[in-house]
């Protein structure tokens, strides 16, 4: 019952950040074109502009669901990050085990043993939950101003599908999670060294 819990947990507080991410996902797209329309802009034929219009619709849209899953990436990276970072039972852990002094690779054997099947399930069930929806949703909804909270999952569900869709996400989440607990560590470590110092 008890391992039950903690799973639910886990899925629920990364629900909650990968909700909050379909949010900073639009900010992402933002600042991804202003980088790449410098890149445009700095190397040319290199990074090339397409038109919506024209010879160049093909290519244009293209460039978009690259540039839309790039930036769903990014804002996805933060909302790993943070969901780690805030959750006091990974924290508490690795601290109890080590009282803090622990080098990043330490701190990972012991978070990977005690946490890592864990973010698995939960990138899997959010996965899941995220875009079976999108299978039911009529087209037409995606044609509304107010379908933006689901822009990235329609993105991924048009280019993968549901089951590859599905299972991408749950990787791409899961890798980010090894690749955000690392920060994530950190912070704790100096959070925990700082306060034992005073």
């Amino acid at each position: 019952m008890k391992k039950i819990r903690l799973i639910l947990s886990r899925c629920l507080m990364l629900f909650v950040f990968i909700a909050i991410c379909q949010l900073l996902s639009h900010l992402a797209v933002y600042l991804v074109d202003i980088c790449y329309s410098a890149l445009h802009k700095w190397f040319g034929d290199t990074f090339p502009l397409y038109s919506p219009i024209g010879e160049g619709k093909e290519k244009y849209e293209l460039s978009r669901i690259v540039i839309s899953l790039i930036s769903y990436t990014l804002a996805l990276f933060f909302s790993v990050y943070l969901s780690i970072l805030l959750s006091n039972r990974q924290n508490e852990h690795l601290i109890s085990r080590t009282e803090g002094f622990f080098t990043l690779g330490e701190g990972f054997a012991i978070y990977a043993r005690s946490f890592l099947t864990l973010d698995l399930i939960a990138s899997a069930f959010t996965a899941l939950l995220f875009l079976l929806p999108i299978r039911f949703i009529p087209d037409a909804f995606f044609t509304k101003d107010y379908s933006f909270f689901f822009t990235f999952q329609k993105t991924i569900y048009d280019t993968f599908g549901l089951i590859s869709g599905v299972i991408i996400s749950a990787l791409v989440t899961f890798g980010l999670h090894i690749i955000a607990v690392f920060p994530a560590m950190s912070r704790w470590r100096a959070a925990w060294l700082t306060g034992f110092a005073r």
